[in-house]
């Protein structure tokens, strides 16, 4: 036996279930989201005032994956600080050089490193160098980082 689904009609009241029945992810606002009254370890929300996928992990709503692009300073140890919007501390980072970078990205490399519930870092060296700092010059990177 098949059911019949009707189209989501986004000016209906919203009804995260309704959907999750559906077998689509529910869009929503912040808002909207905090009208979930029960949400179950697992489920998930596209955000769309910040243009995320949040999972609620039994406690709280986190981004399981997130990423950017940044152009920025390195300070006087050759590091970035990137706040990621993850709530909580990433399992796994990555970053690379981006060839848009002002200066010298074939000689750049990239470590990360201090992974807090808000922040993380990017140490930018010279490979060229002897693997010194990059510091106090304005860098381009990618990154993504993993819940």
């Amino acid at each position: 036996m098949y059911k019949e689904y009707k189209p989501y009609d986004p000016f209906t009241p919203f009804d995260a279930n309704s959907l999750l029945r559906q077998g689509r992810i529910p869009v929503a606002n912040t808002g909207e989201r905090a009208q979930i009254a029960t949400p179950t370890e697992g489920m998930e929300v596209y955000r769309l005032d910040s243009r995320t996928i949040e999972r609620y992990n039994g406690t709280a709503w986190i981004v399981p994956i997130a990423g950017g692009r940044i152009s920025a300073p390195t300070n006087a140890q050759g590091i970035v600080q990137v706040t990621h919007g993850m709530g909580k501390a990433p399992a796994s980072v990555t970053a690379v050089i981006g060839m848009d970078s002002p200066v010298i990205p074939e000689h750049l490399k990239v470590e990360v490193g201090n992974f807090t519930a808000t922040t993380f870092d990017v140490r930018v060296r010279r490979a060229d160098q002897g693997n010194g700092p990059f510091a106090g010059n304005q860098v381009v990177f990618y990154w993504t980082a993993i819940a």
